[in-house]
C-alpha cells in the first residue's frame, strides 16, 4: 500500500505537474501571441512614426521656405518704401523747383511788362525828340532860305 500510495502520489504529482506544464504552456502560447500582436502594433506605430516624421520634415521645409519668402517680401517692401520715400523727396524738390520757377517767371513777366512800358516811353520820347529836331531843322532851313533870298533880292539902289 505504501507503494500504491507513493505511486498514487507520484501519479498525482505527475498530473499536477502536467497540468502546471499545460497551464504554463498555454500561458506561454498566449504570451507569445500577445507578443506578436504587440510587435505588430509596434511595427505599425513605427510606420506611423516614420510617416509623421516625414510629414514633420515636409512641414519644416515648407515653413523654412515660407519664412524665406516672407523675408524676401519684407525686404522688397522695405526697398519699395525706400524708393517711394526717395520719389516723394524728389517730387517735393521738383514741386519746390517748379514753384520757384513759376515765381521767377512771374517776376520776369512783370519785368518784361515794365520794360515794354519803359521802351514805349523811350520810343515816344525819341519820336518827340526826333520831331523836335526835324522841326528845328526845318525852321533853320526856312530861315536860311529866307536869309539867302533876302541876300539875293534885287537891291533897290537909287541914284
Amino acid at each position: 500500500m505504501i507503494v500504491n500510495r507513493c505511486a498514487l502520489c507520484l501519479l498525482m504529482d505527475s498530473q499536477d505537474m502536467q497540468m502546471d506544464l499545460d497551464r504554463e504552456s498555454s500561458s506561454l502560447h498566449s504570451l507569445e501571441s500577445q507578443k506578436q500582436d504587440a510587435q505588430g502594433r509596434l511595427d505599425e506605430m513605427d510606420q506611423q512614426r516614420s510617416k509623421l516624421e516625414g510629414m514633420l520634415n515636409e512641414l519644416k521645409q515648407k515653413c523654412q521656405e515660407e519664412t524665406q519668402q516672407i523675408s524676401s517680401l519684407q525686404s522688397q517692401i522695405r526697398s519699395q518704401e525706400t524708393n517711394v520715400r526717395s520719389q516723394e523727396d524728389e517730387l517735393s524738390r521738383t514741386r519746390a523747383d517748379l514753384s520757384r520757377l513759376q515765381e521767377e517767371e512771374a517776376q520776369l513777366e512783370q519785368r518784361l511788362v515794365t520794360g515794354r512800358v519803359q521802351l514805349d516811353s523811350i520810343v515816344k520820347s525819341l519820336k518827340t525828340t526826333q520831331d523836335e529836331i526835324n522841326q528845328v531843322r526845318q525852321t533853320a532851313a526856312d530861315r536860311r532860305s529866307c536869309h539867302v533870298l533876302h541876300l539875293f533880292r534885287p537891291l533897290d539902289i537909287r541914284l
